[in-house]
């Protein structure tokens, strides 16, 4: 293959093909160009460009500044604001106030049982006062436009949330929350109440307080179906003795007791069973108040006492009702009835509306009808158990127990359970209408005494 020579045109050495330069005399041999000028940019049109968005932002952060305002965080359940040339001092507390000036309250605590596992906490509320004794509750609420009102979890877990938020028109209280505690994972803890408050200028104010959750022991006391007169009842007295450290006080009720029921089953223990008169005891509580047709076929004062049952044949032990007509079917075996003064209420415009209603019982038409105080409606009174049984038995036997003063068995009964005699009491209560008594039967249930 043929290559054409090429020579240095200055020296005219022999130079190798594409040679840029001449290695012999240093001559350049490429064509040297002008340098040509770059294109003129629009840089001014575009700094502008630049310059303008950022006076804008500038100015949009500084009014967005301006309209936040500024914000005020107590780390507490108090704190004082001033704006306008007022002064608010706010005051968080879960206690009703009476009047200003207002106190905060950092740490509400909370009892709960063992077996509960939620429940409302008292109402969080924010009070306002100006500091000095004056209150200025709706002067504050002009200036807010919202608020809200959060919690904090403890170890992670939710304990408490917040049910319901208002602003209370029966209060003092300025703004009002009711929070819940939920303790299903959690049995113990503390959890913040924080309330954020916005105002109209874009003032925000910050304040909190703590709820604790502790927990109480619970003690289950069983009485039994016999009541008062219960080996599991001594039981329960007993253990309450040893929680309170009082054992010899619970041993000394326990064996009161006892001897109460052996005074009764001495006065009666030898009466013979067709000289047991039978007795209709009507309007038991159960699960609270009743009527007459509300019985009991294994009424413990009744076996105590040595009483005769006029009911018999139910099906189930306890507490129940029976049909109208079986009432009807027994009035001529009643012998007396004993009313319990809790269902009079319940009786009452039964009797209004049919005056015959007991005209089927013999122990009604001889005036054998009587009134025993309310052992269980709503309540359940172990004393009172006890005193009926005398009751029901001084009935039965008016003879045996002649020497038996009501008001006196109250007071002895009352002052070995409660610390003191409480007959008068008892007696002038509205729903004891007056206490043990024989009724009348022609007005008992009629007017204002039933």
């Amino acid at each position: 293959m043929n290559f054409e020579e090429k020579h240095c045109p200055h020296c005219g050495a022999l130079l190798v093909e594409n040679a840029s330069f001449c290695p012999y005399c240093e001559s350049v041999l490429i064509e040297k160009r002008p340098a040509e000028m770059p294109k003129p940019k629009r840089r001014r049109r575009i700094t502008a460009a630049i310059l303008l968005t950022a006076v804008l932002l500038v100015t949009l952060t500084a009014v967005g500044f301006a309209n936040r305002g500024k914000i005020i965080d107590a780390q507490g359940a108090e704190l004082t604001y001033e704006t306008d040339g007022q002064t608010f001092h706010l005051a968080l507390s879960f206690e009703s106030q009476g009047g200003a000036p207002f106190f905060g309250q950092p740490l509400f605590t909370v009892e709960v049982r063992e077996d509960q596992v939620r429940g409302q906490v008292s109402s969080s509320r924010v009070f306002v006062d100006n500091g000095g004794g004056v209150d200025k509750k709706n002067e504050f609420l002009a200036l807010v436009d919202h608020y809200e009102v959060t919690t904090t979890p403890c170890d992670g877990i939710t304990l408490l949330q917040i049910d319901e938020t208002c602003i209370p028109t029966n209060s003092n209280a300025a703004i009002e929350a009711i929070p819940s505690y939920h303790t299903e994972q959690l049995k113990e803890g503390e959890g913040d109440v924080i309330w954020t408050i916005y105002h109209k200028n874009g003032d925000t104010l910050r304040l909190r307080h703590t709820v604790k959750i502790t927990r109480v022991p619970v003690v289950t006391l069983m009485s039994g179906p016999d009541s008062v007169f219960d080996e599991r009842f001594n039981e329960s007295v007993r253990l309450l003795g040893t929680i309170f450290e009082e054992s010899e006080k619970a041993e000394a009720l326990i064996g009161f007791i006892a001897a109460e029921r052996a005074g009764i089953e001495a006065r009666t223990a030898d009466i013979a069973e067709e000289d047991k008169p039978a007795i209709y005891i009507c309007g038991l509580g159960n699960w609270g108040t009743t009527n007459h047709l509300m019985t009991a076929q294994d009424y413990v004062s009744f076996r105590v006492a040595n009483v005769k049952n006029v009911v018999s044949d139910l099906g189930a032990p306890g507490a129940q009702p029976i049909e109208a007509e079986k009432f009807v079917a027994l009035g001529e075996d009643m012998d007396a009835m004993i009313f319990d003064a809790a269902a009079v209420k319940n009786i009452k415009p039964l009797y209004a509306e049919d005056p015959t209603m007991f005209d089927t019982c013999r122990a009604w038409r001889e005036g054998e009808a009587y009134l025993q105080l309310a052992y269980n409606a709503y309540y359940t009174n172990y004393e009172i158990a006890l005193i009926n049984t005398w009751f029901a038995a001084k009935t039965a036997y008016p003879d045996r127990f002649e020497d038996v003063d009501m008001t006196e068995v109250t007071d002895r009964v009352t002052t070995a359970f409660l610390g003191k005699p409480l007959a008068e009491e008892i007696y002038a209560c509205p729903n004891s209408f007056g206490g043990y008594q024989k009724i009348d039967t022609a007005a008992f249930f009629v007017g204002t005494q039933g």
